[in-house]
């Protein structure tokens, strides 16, 4: 166990990304309350309630990513229901669910791709905005993180998930492959045939990059075994790409 803060570069688990994501938007309503003490005294009557309604708006919304981070955590609904007041678990399945659900669909990341902004960055800065609470508190956000208790294990429990997704995600690229080689082997049009030999050598390569990822996160053996495999998928996709110039040349008239 150790209190230092994660390395820039380091990859958070989805339960770390859950906790920021609750941490910047609840930064956010503290702010948007902070903002109230000053009012513009040429603005119109109704700013003040206007303002205020956008402070409910965004507690919403931090208590939806509230719930994100305890399912994260593996809350249950009905303890979710009960911190919520004492609701029942099929009220707030039925209340949470869409906010658990768009978090998922996302990627289960605090922050967008492209943002500049690594989930580890904002745990740092969510740490400066305590110190102006508490001066004497150092990290006070950072050293809840999985990454920061338990870094070994953490480290461990995310190369399991990132091999978990792309072995599913593998297996779905193969299926598709598997139903290519149908067509592939029985169509009697020859622009079917190449059209579907082409589509495989993408696929073959899409699963090249794949094993390629997977032997990163393997032991050596394992690793070694996944880059062979990663050569054998690119050589059959050139193959692929091969007999489907053969089958219907780019050149051949009446194509561009």
């Amino acid at each position: 166990m150790t209190d230092t803060v994660p390395d820039a570069a380091a990859t958070l688990g989805p339960r770390d990304e859950a906790r920021v994501s609750f941490g910047l938007h609840a930064k956010k309503l503290a702010d948007l309350a902070t903002q109230l003490l000053s009012h513009d005294v040429d603005a119109p009557l109704g700013d003040r309630v206007r303002r205020a309604l956008a402070l409910r708006e965004q507690l919403d919304e931090v208590v939806s990513r509230a719930v994100v981070a305890e399912r994260e955590a593996g809350a249950s609904w009905s303890v979710i229901g009960k911190a919520a007041g004492g609701i029942t678990r099929q009220a707030a399945t039925e209340r949470w669910t869409p906010a658990v659900t768009a978090w998922r669909d996302n990627g289960r990341r605090a922050l967008k791709r492209g943002s500049g902004l690594t989930a580890t960055d904002a745990a740092v800065n969510l740490d400066y905005a305590y110190t102006r609470l508490d001066p004497e508190t150092h990290r006070a956000f950072s050293s809840t993180l999985d990454a920061v208790r338990f870094p070994e294990q953490e480290a461990d429990r995310i190369r399991g998930e990132q091999a978990a997704a792309i072995e599913a995600r593998l297996s779905e690229l193969r299926a598709e492959t598997a139903h290519l080689d149908h067509r592939v082997h029985h169509s009697t049009d020859r622009d079917d045939r190449s059209e579907a030999l082409r589509h495989r050598s993408e696929l073959r390569q899409d699963i090249a990059r794949l094993l390629d990822q997977l032997a990163d996160l393997a032991e050596d053996t394992a690793a070694e075994e996944h880059r062979a495999a990663a050569e054998r998928c690119r050589a059959e996709a050139a193959t692929d790409s091969e007999f489907a110039a053969l089958l219907v040349p780019q050149d051949a008239p009446g194509r561009s």
